[in-house]
C-alpha cells in the first residue's frame, strides 16, 4: 500500500539552495536567486533523517516588510503543523509547532534530511539584506 508521495530534488550539491543549519536536527533552505519586491519566497524546513526529534517549535521572526503568507506541511501524513501568527511591533513572528504523527513511520527515508514544511514569505520592503538575513530563525524543543 502507498504511504505518501516523495518529491525528488538534488542533494547538497545543488548550487541553487542556500542551507542554514539551525542545530543538529533542523535545516532551513531557500532557493538562491534574486528576489523582486512583492515576490513570494519559499523556505523549506527539513529535519535530519537521523534525528530522534518528534516535536519541535520553530519561530520565524521576519523584519519589517517581510510578511508570512503561508505555511504548509510537506508530508501531512507524517507531520502535523500548527501555526500561530503574531505581530511583535516591527517584526512579524510565526510560531509553528511541528509534531510527528504517532503512527507515522519514517524508517523509509533516504538521504541526510527530509522536508517537513514549506513557509512562504512575501518580500515587500526592499533592502540590500539578503533574503536569509531578513528572517531570524529559532528552534525549541519541549
Amino acid at each position: 500500500h502507498r504511504i505518501g508521495s516523495v518529491r525528488l530534488r538534488q542533494g547538497s550539491g545543488d548550487p541553487l539552495r542556500t542551507e542554514m543549519r539551525l542545530d543538529n536536527n533542523v535545516v532551513i533552505s531557500v532557493l538562491q536567486r534574486p528576489v523582486k519586491q512583492g515576490e513570494v519566497v519559499t523556505f523549506y524546513v527539513s529535519l535530519a533523517s537521523s534525528s530522534p526529534v518528534n516535536q519541535f517549535t520553530l519561530r520565524a521572526k521576519a523584519k519589517k516588510g517581510v510578511n508570512i503568507v503561508d505555511i504548509r506541511p510537506s508530508v501531512p501524513t507524517l507531520w502535523e503543523v500548527k501555526q500561530e501568527m503574531g505581530n511583535g511591533g516591527k517584526h512579524s513572528i510565526a510560531t509553528v509547532v511541528c509534531q510527528k504523527k504517532p503512527d507515522a513511520s519514517t524508517n523509509r527515508i533516504d538521504g541526510a534530511s527530509y522536508e517537513i514544511m514549506q513557509m512562504d514569505f512575501e518580500m515587500d520592503n526592499f533592502s540590500s539584506l539578503s533574503v536569509t538575513r531578513r528572517i531570524m530563525w529559532q528552534v525549541e524543543y519541549p
